[in-house]
């Protein structure tokens, strides 16, 4: 889709969506939606992005609990002994689908993501697959200009810490020029889904719910064993529970002297608003002290 019809899309999504859900509006509204996410990506306009995602998350949510009580049900007189045809939703499967364009399979589908705590986030990265999508250069690079690469200089003081990376979690081809980890998982892998294991160099995608759910899975894995020793760059967004959640259990953490300058995959430069803060998790903690004295403040834990 043009950015000019995504940009449509967007301005639809934040003032025409209906502010009481409409089974009937479900479809038009969730295809607005996830063009508004398209544009966010395309726009890098992260928040904007997620708080649709949320919304469509929403809808669905809506969507599926409205099929559960009124599509195909048999309703049970008081005596509870047998079901009347006259009795049954005069709403049928085939007729909801009809009338809604959305089909059974898809709310099973709904159904099943709604189970998951991350699962606006999920919509989110769905929609950056999509807005990528006829973009050889892009589609080629697999995360697109969501992601800031590390420059070099930072990622080899890691690597002299933490010894050869087993894994980096949120990563590209292109970024593993300069990483160089035993292995990746890009954002089709979805690096949330999978097990980690070993030595870990993780720079996730900034965006609040995806940044914070990368953390979420950080700690987790660190804590059930699968990773060993790992060094995890984030903006210090000190007011936010996941970082505050990274310090208490780090090793030791290091608040950068100045903002890094992150490069994009076009070999553009851009330096956030605030500074980074790199966390380290593992047993070298003098050996991190070392390395990182001369990238700003750095704390060890007790």
């Amino acid at each position: 889709m043009p950015r000019e019809r995504h940009q449509v899309a967007a301005v639809k999504s934040r003032r025409s969506i209906p502010a009481v859900f409409d089974p009937m509006q479900a479809k038009p509204v969730i295809e607005t939606l996830k063009a508004a996410i398209a544009y966010a990506h395309q726009m890098q306009q992260w928040d904007d992005g997620l708080e649709a995602a949320e919304l469509m998350a929403k809808w669905q949510r809506d969507f599926v609990g409205w099929w559960t009580h009124e599509v195909g049900v048999r309703h049970r007189p008081p005596g509870g002994k047998s079901v009347n045809a006259d009795l049954r939703s005069q709403l049928s499967k085939a007729k909801a689908e009809a009338e809604t364009k959305i089909t059974q399979q898809q709310v099973s589908r709904w159904r099943n993501g709604l189970k998951r705590p991350d699962y606006p986030a999920r919509i989110f990265v769905a929609g950056h697959k999509k807005a990528m999508a006829g973009d050889t250069r892009r589609a080629d690079l697999q995360t697109g200009e969501m992601e800031w690469f590390t420059p070099a200089l930072y990622v080899e003081k890691a690597r002299r810490v933490l010894g050869q990376f087993d894994l980096d979690p949120a990563s590209c081809a292109l970024a593993q020029e300069t990483v160089q980890a035993s292995h990746f998982f890009t954002v089709e892998d979805d690096g949330l889904e999978q097990d980690w294991r070993g030595a870990v160099w993780l720079n996730p995608p900034y965006a609040g719910k995806l940044i914070a759910a990368f953390a979420r899975k950080m700690l987790d894995q660190i804590e059930c064993g699968n990773v060993t020793a790992a060094i995890m760059l984030t903006n210090a967004y000190t007011e936010t529970s996941w970082f505050h959640d990274l310090t208490h259990a780090s090793d030791a953490l290091c608040f950068t002297r100045g903002r890094i300058k992150f490069e994009s995959p076009h070999g553009e430069k851009c330096a956030p608003t605030n500074g980074q803060c790199f966390f380290y998790f593992g047993k070298e903690g003098d050996r991190f002290i070392i390395e990182f004295n001369d990238v700003g403040v750095v704390l060890v834990g007790p």
